[in-house]
């Protein structure tokens, strides 16, 4: 196989670390195994030293084949002149090629004693018996908080509840509970969730979300101008109710724009939300340059109409205080949605050392905090 001069570049570097980007069929995994191959050859890697990891088992079986069957190549066409291959050949059985999940795990095994909270006789929970598990812990959980009357799990399930069953709820705690148990810093990220609706959040994100979506209809003005020119000099020349719509919307964008130079950003929303802007194509085969024209115009119509759509979904009949007495009733909902994950979490991770069970978000973790350790780092190296 002939290969491209960036694939050959692949193979051949040294320097430094590398990242390969490349769409899928592209030949990334052909590239790895021959630059791989070339390390074992010329003596500058042993198998044992490399780490290959890989999303499923079959792709890390394939790779360890694949690699077996260059290595046999390499021996029978006399590559071996360092006398080295045959050595390499015992070593693939044992070789750190496998799923990202296999390494994290042998790396817990072999050093679990590194950090807090792993019993050293841990067996792995299977996915049936960890949904079965979080069930039950859940449903303990919500019947509690049932039972005390808890006022903010209250109005969290009156909000998130459709209908008499909060099986929906249920399932985006235990999500929530996944997302924060893989993140590599596992508290601040929860704390992260708490905090973004803190102090400053209403002005600096929805404020600046209003502000930024008018300033976009500002930066039309001069074009709009330059069609509300044409299409009213094509009217009085040509007529045509196409043309007469397009004059007419222009007028209506132009009017909202000087109403938002003029006006509050809250001030101009309802003007915005309640404007018409009626769909139509402008025709005629004797104004010149129409083509052009007619796409500049659909571009403002739909910013516009972007804008409209948005404004109305999320701000429309309120004034400010309204808008950040709604924000603050979301700020009292995400924070009892974290509390209620992180008693769950609690409750479960408390429910699996029991039973001396880890699942594999567990064992992530675990690996992340056992390579925080320098002389484990410096060993796996």
């Amino acid at each position: 196989m002939n290969l491209l001069p960036e694939q050959t570049n692949v193979i051949d570097f040294e320097k430094g670390n590398l990242l390969v980007s490349a769409s899928a069929g592209s030949g990334k995994t052909f590239v790895m195994i021959n630059r791989l191959i070339r390390l074992l050859i010329e003596g500058k890697a042993d198998i044992s030293e490399i780490l290959c990891v890989t999303f499923t088992e079959k792709a890390a079986f394939e790779l360890k084949s694949r690699i077996n069957e260059k290595l046999i190549k390499a021996i029978r066409e006399g590559l071996d002149t360092l006398g080295r291959l045959n050595g390499q050949l015992l070593k693939i059985s044992s070789a750190d090629i496998s799923t990202i999940d296999s390494f994290c795990l042998r790396l817990v095994k072999s050093y679990f004693f590194k950090v807090d909270g792993v019993p050293a006789d841990f067996s792995i929970l299977d996915e049936d018996n960890e949904k079965l598990l979080q069930k039950e812990v859940i449903s303990d959980l919500f019947e509690e908080y049932y039972v005390k009357g808890d006022k903010d799990f209250i109005y969290m399930t009156d909000c998130l509840v459709s209908g008499r069953k909060d099986d929906a709820i249920k399932d985006l705690i235990i999500s929530l509970h996944d997302d924060f148990s893989i993140n590599e810093d596992y508290y601040r990220y929860k704390q992260s969730a708490k905090q973004i609706y803190g102090d400053g959040w209403f002005e600096n994100h929805i404020k600046t979300d209003i502000e930024n979506s008018l300033a976009s209809l500002i930066g039309q003005q001069k074009n709009i101008e330059r069609l509300y020119e044409y299409y009213g000099k094509s009217f009085k020349s040509y007529g045509g109710a196409s043309i007469e719509k397009a004059y007419c919307n222009c007028a209506t964008m132009l009017d909202l724009i000087k109403k938002i130079n003029t006006g509050s950003p809250f001030d101009c929303i309802n003007d915005i939300v309640l404007a018409e802007l009626p769909s139509t194509s402008p025709k005629n085969k004797n104004m010149e340059n129409i083509d052009e024209y007619n796409a500049e115009y659909y571009k403002a119509v739909r910013l516009f109409s972007d804008c409209k759509s948005s404004f109305k979904l999320n701000y429309f009949g309120k004034n400010i205080e309204e808008l950040k007495n709604d924000f603050m009733r979301t700020e009292s909902l995400v924070n009892t949605l974290v509390s209620v994950t992180e008693e769950f979490t609690k409750r479960y991770n408390e429910e699996k050392l029991k039973e001396g069970f880890l699942d594999f978000n567990d064992i992530e973790r675990y690996a992340y905090l056992i390579l925080q350790n320098e002389e484990v780092r410096n060993a796996v190296k």
